[in-house]
């Protein structure tokens, strides 16, 4: 995922470059032709965006799109649709049940069983009809993610008509908009699921209008608010967007070409050429149309981006450079991977300034609480200069990740960070947390407890607990150690007391503990008894040890080391069997304590570490290959004793598996996460029946109640954590 854009720099020592002019209207390059920097006329290619929906929908609940069957929603239209004669709402020609008006263009309603996995959303009343159409299903998943820390956000953007209208994007790919000036957030987005929005910027002349760039380099755009995205397929390859609310322009720039629009993102004009890179611009305060580009070059156009002059060679070593900034003054400051530079002559030269304490430098931007001022975000806080970048003091301490530095259109300054979400920094540089309803799903793993405990742990190394009564995960506490926290560890569940790699937790502890055996060094991974509460099998590098009492004792079982990634448990009649993956063999622990390979390693087509695997009540045994691009699903035939592909899985309409899970009581239930679909076999994995996912979701790791196995949980990108309570639309 690119947290932001970066550019690298490389400086042969000893060689100058006499500075160039780009005519992106060619693609070639021209001498420069004296003082005008050779300019040739431009040629700007009209490039005009898709019409987005107009369905008459102004907003949509998130509740709207995760509904399940007799679940309430609220809708809010706009104003052409007529409610002064009533309204009746339906999805997919079922009408929604128990509709009442709770304010002046709001609506209530309860979504009916049967309407559950279909399509169309429509709103009608005695004069008008809207429909909204792209893909609005009211499904058979609901989640909350509510109480889940928000890591990375990727921008923020506000019109100056409506300075408490904040919209933010986050790095799982999720837009929200706050109407309460950050105080809380709720989340928007259909039509960007499984794309980053990073940057974004609202429209000059539209405050419901916005620009994102997306992963894939896509520019996309919204006229209602964020609700709603198209891509425009004819700026592929774009990196950034910026506005100019004075001149009422938006720019775009990217691989291979500069565009603007004066409506708002309607129509653009184009010009392209192979060797332009525009990872980040930024727009000199003093020269209207003097606008800067930072790719593998810095380049500059002093004429609205119709040609392009590459300075002299940049006298910055060869690293990242993360940010550029133009000073109230119009010098250039760039913040690299070592400290900070500065030009004065428009890029031709750069000196370094020296900055402390060494850390590495991100974010560059004009201090709107201050005029004059520059300021750049370190990992350790906020540097800032009053005599245009000569030298820099620390105004705030942090200690952060990634970051980034938004100043707004309404005279506010707010950092996006890598680890601590959205922070607006006041005046004097303190910073106030405003991450309320805001939220980026980086799900990893999930666990269930026996009585109903759900846990889950995410990407950035935090741990979760679901607290029914509060509708809300509870953080819980950290790990105590840092080395680990971008891993994945596996997270299991013995009892009431979580496994997290080797350290475990009890309910309601204020931290972690070792979970310690005598004279064994570190516990490699745990999988839990899914029959008997408080039981597990650890697996460490003197063998693997069993306790029955959630870790407070051990005894050991095999003297046998496997070098295992992922493992499971299945439980039978003679009692429980604990299988583990060690390479592309996977082993299962007999009742004489040895492990036993489990028919041949996988094919040479699977690649290691395995993402998981999972092995059906009746012992079929199934192992999910996830390294992409090309991830893949495997069943060990029980007949044959020979791997192969599950059959019709990877379909490019479905996109490619991504999760695998199945039941410990219960129906012989296996199911396989897709890119949009969930499947589903009962007997063994001969055949498969399937069932829609929520929009944007890609099923990752699904763990079924061991005591009712209509109850699914699951962690899924660009969604966080998801339940089912009828095994995912499969059992209505």
């Amino acid at each position: 995922m690119n947290r932001i854009a970066l550019a690298l720099v490389v400086v042969v020592s000893g060689c100058s470059q006499s500075p160039t002019s780009v005519d992106p209207g060619t693609g070639g390059y021209t001498p420069p032709a004296g003082s005008d920097g050779g300019h040739i006329p431009p040629r700007w290619e009209t490039v005009t965006a898709p019409d987005d929906l107009d369905h008459g929908i102004a907003d949509v609940f998130p509740s709207v799109v995760q509904a399940a069957g007799g679940d309430p929603v609220q809708i809010v239209v706009d104003e052409s649709v007529d409610l002064s004669s009533g309204v009746a709402l339906a999805v997919g020609g079922v009408p929604l049940t128990d509709v009442a008006m709770d304010g002046p263009r709001s609506l209530h309603a309860v979504v009916p069983k049967e309407a559950a996995g279909r399509h169309d959303l429509t709103v009608s009343s005695a004069s008008s009809s809207a429909v909204l159409t792209e893909g609005f299903e009211f499904r058979h998943w609901t989640g909350s993610q509510d109480g889940i820390d928000v890591s990375w956000v990727a921008a923020v953007a506000v019109h100056p008509a409506l300075p408490n209208r904040l919209f933010a994007s986050t790095g799982g790919g999720v837009v929200f908009r706050s109407e309460d000036h950050g105080a809380s957030w709720r989340e928007l987005g259909h039509g960007l699921e499984e794309k980053y929005s990073n940057p974004l910027a609202v429209a000059p002349g539209d405050p419901n209008v916005l620009i994102a760039v997306c992963s894939g380099a896509e520019l996309c755009r919204s006229k209602n608010g964020g609700l709603t995205w198209k891509p425009m397929a004819d700026l592929a390859g774009a990196h950034s967007v910026l506005v100019d609310y004075d001149a009422k322009v938006v720019y775009a720039g990217g691989n291979g070409f500069f565009a603007k629009s004066v409506d708002d993102g309607r129509t653009w004009q184009v010009r392209r050429n192979w060797r332009l890179q525009l990872l980040q611009m930024a727009l000199d305060p003093t020269t209207p149309g003097r606008i800067y580009g930072l790719g593998a070059e810095l380049q500059r156009s002093d004429d609205g981006g119709a040609t392009w002059r590459l300075p002299a060679a940049v006298s910055v070593r060869s690293g990242y450079i993360y940010g550029l900034g133009v000073t109230a003054a119009g010098t250039v400051i760039l913040s690299h991977l070592d400290g900070v530079f500065r030009s004065t002559d428009l890029g031709e030269s750069f000196t370094s300034i020296p900055v402390g304490p060494p850390a590495e430098f991100y974010g560059v931007a004009r201090d709107p609480h201050h005029p004059g001022r520059i300021l750049v975000g370190h990992t350790f806080g906020l540097l800032a200069s009053d005599d245009d970048g000569l030298s820099f003091t620390l105004q705030s301490l942090w200690e952060t990740t990634w970051p980034a530095l938004f100043p707004t259109s309404t005279g506010e300054l707010y950092a996006g960070t890598g680890d601590h979400g959205l922070l607006r920094v006041e005046a004097d540089g303190t910073t106030t947390p405003v991450n309320v309803g805001l939220h980026a799903p980086t799900a990893n793993k999930v666990a269930y407890c026996r009585g109903g405990s759900e846990y889950g742990s995410d990407y950035e190394g935090g741990l979760y607990r679901w607290i029914d009564r509060d509708k809300r995960w509870q953080a819980l506490p950290p790990r105590g150690y840092q080395e680990n926290r971008l891993l994945s560890p596996l997270l299991s569940a013995a009892g009431e007391r979580v496994f997290w790699g080797g350290a475990v937790l009890d309910p309601g502890a204020a931290s972690w503990r070792w979970a310690e055996i005598p004279n064994v060094g570190s516990i490699s991974m745990v999988i839990a008894d899914p029959a008997l509460a408080g039981t597990g099998l650890a697996l460490t590098y003197a063998g693997a040890y069993l306790t029955h009492d959630g870790g407070d004792t051990w005894q050991q079982v095999t003297v046998e080391h496997l070098e295992a990634q992922v493992g499971t448990a299945r439980v039978t009649s003679a009692g429980t069997e604990y299988y583990a993956a060690s390479g592309l063999q996977v082993y299962r622990l007999t009742p004489g304590a040895v492990w036993t390979p489990v028919g041949p390693p996988l094919p040479a087509t699977a690649a290691v570490p395995l993402g998981n695997i999972a092995v059906s009540i009746s012992g079929v045994v199934f192992a999910n290959s996830v390294i992409y691009p090309n991830p893949k699903i495997f069943r060990l035939d029980p007949d044959t004793m020979t791997w192969g592909e599950v059959p019709g899985v990877v379909r490019p309409a479905r996109g490619s598996p991504n999760g695998l899970g199945a039941a410990v009581s219960g129906r012989d239930i296996v199911v396989i996460g897709m890119d949009d679909v969930m499947l589903r076999t009962l007997d063994g994995g001969r055949t498969w029946i399937q069932r829609p996912l929520p929009w944007g979701a890609v099923g990752g790791s699904f763990v079924f109640d061991p005591d009712d196995d209509k109850r699914v949980l699951a962690s899924m990108a660009f969604r966080g954590f998801m339940r089912s309570k009828n095994g995912g639309g499969f059992d209505e």
